[in-house]
């Protein structure tokens, strides 16, 4: 049996992918890659079964040089598209959680779909796309989309991978959303809307941007579709909305700032909750207008909660599920879901759902 290669596979994220797909699949064989394998020889004992680790440089082209492995999870950043060349090339499945809104969008231009040998299932959605998988089941129930609104609570003690600050990097920069059918840009930290979540705390969430605003509105053919997030620390929350709204924020992103910048954004904590509440309007198969509201928890945190979507997105596109595995193409978590099973995986792996 070949093995899947998890970039970044001893990371914050990438072990919890790990320990999440021995737990379910005492034979599979993992590989643990990144470029200082000698810090996965740990992880590796703990795991037990056929787990090696292996050195795999991101950086450098051809990374999977003499591997040949079934599938990949690219838990790390991919700047070169090395990576992907080389999933590409070689018709290797993946999937990838680490792609941003317009670098996801800039690979996807420059993929010629129809080579393809390979299914590559872009997942870096919200949580490896499971607040999407949440809302395209969400919609089933209406014959009409008309708003879908995502509410974060990020936790500052959650913990955090350092791919997770990505987003945060661009607090001034303005990103595209769908409202009402028309693209409008919008800059982040704006147009709060207040909501309560499952914990009882009540906040003014922000503007920030996610891939999930820009593939729902395809896949759900919704009218408007919105992510916002707060921290559950009204002073760190008011110091990120000062920072983006004075303009000093963009004076940091001179390179020169750069550790000052992460010192910022990278603080991970011991553990916490991550909530998230989706508001859904449209209307029934009747005409009549409906108001729909799902919430996710994951006690064990984000990076937990994005593990949980990395394998389930790829036990459903390898047919790891007992199902038909993906044919070659590009996949997005919501666009070819096995929604019954994805829904049950999640709170058969700790997620409570609404």
């Amino acid at each position: 049996m070949q093995a899947i290669v998890i970039l970044g596979g001893y990371g914050v994220v990438g072990s919890q992918i790990a320990q999440i797909l021995r737990q379910s699949h005492p034979d599979l064989p993992l590989i643990l890659a990144g470029r200082n394998p000698q810090q996965a020889q740990q992880l590796v004992a703990e795991l037990g079964g056929p787990t090696s680790a292996a050195a795999i440089d991101v950086l450098k082209p051809q990374p999977l040089a003499g591997l040949q492995p079934q599938a990949i999870i690219n838990a790390v950043n991919d700047p070169h598209d090395y990576v992907l060349q080389e999933a590409v090339a070689r018709g290797i499945p993946m999937v990838d959680i680490t792609r941003w809104t317009s670098r996801l969008q800039q690979t996807l231009d420059r993929i010629d779909r129809n080579t393809l040998k390979a299914p590559l299932l872009f997942a870096s959605h919200w949580m490896a796309g499971l607040a999407s998988v949440v809302a395209f089941a969400a919609t089933q129930q209406l014959a009409q989309t008309e708003q879908m609104d995502l509410h974060v609570l990020f936790s500052l003690k959650d913990k955090a991978g350092p791919n997770s600050i990505e987003y945060m990097e661009h607090i001034a920069t303005p990103f595209t959303i769908t409202e009402k059918h028309q693209p409008r840009e919008v800059y982040p930290y704006t147009e709060p809307q207040t909501v309560t979540f499952p914990n009882g705390y009540r906040a003014k969430t922000y503007r920030f941007d996610t891939p999930d605003q820009w593939t729902l509105p395809q896949s759900t053919k919704a009218a408007s579709v919105s992510a916002r997030i707060t921290f559950d620390d009204r002073l760190t929350m008011g110091l990120l909305l000062g920072l983006a709204r004075s303009g000093v924020w963009k004076l940091l992103m001179h390179r020169r700032f750069d550790r000052l910048r992460h010192a910022l954004l990278y603080n991970p904590g011991t553990g916490a909750a991550h909530e998230l509440v989706w508001q859904i309007s449209g209307r029934d198969h009747a005409g009549k207008a409906q108001q729909l509201t799902k919430t996710i928890v994951d006690r064990q945190g984000q990076t937990h909660l994005t593990a949980v979507g990395a394998v389930i997105q790829l036990e459903t596109m390898l047919g790891l599920d007992g199902s038909q595995a993906f044919a070659p193409g590009i996949y997005f978590p919501e666009t070819a879901p096995k929604l019954a099973y994805a829904l049950g995986r999640m709170q058969q792996l700790g997620v409570e759902l609404n």
